[in-house]
């Protein structure tokens, strides 16, 4: 399912990634301190704590976030999981969305 009618533009802290020339919404970013996705109208935004870590997603209003939501994990994997779940509700692309997922899964264990 795709939520057309909101925008699709990524907030700053994940726009600031972007390689030059690239649009701001395409594919995952990560820093060393955030990893961030958008399309289909959210924002994905996950934060590491402990073995796991926070996802929060957001509906993009303009350069707000709307509408958030957080979920905690105490583990990486069910963390891809909700990320992959997410990703797939939001684009329809379920290709993508296990890409997404273990991104986020292997940004959460590898860079600790």
């Amino acid at each position: 399912m795709t939520y057309p009618s909101r925008p699709n533009r990524l907030p700053s802290v994940a726009a600031e990634t972007a390689e030059p020339g690239e649009p701001a919404g395409a594919g995952p970013r990560a820093t060393d301190d955030l990893f961030a996705w958008s399309g289909g109208g959210i924002a994905l935004l996950v934060e590491r704590t402990g073995a796991g870590g926070t996802v929060a997603r957001g509906w993009l209003a303009g350069d707000r976030l709307t509408d958030v939501r957080r979920w905690h994990f105490s583990e990486a994997r069910p963390l891809g999981g909700q990320v992959r779940r997410l990703v797939a509700e939001a684009s329809g692309d379920h290709v993508e969305a296990a890409r997404v997922g273990a991104a986020a899964r292997d940004w959460v264990t590898v860079n600790r």
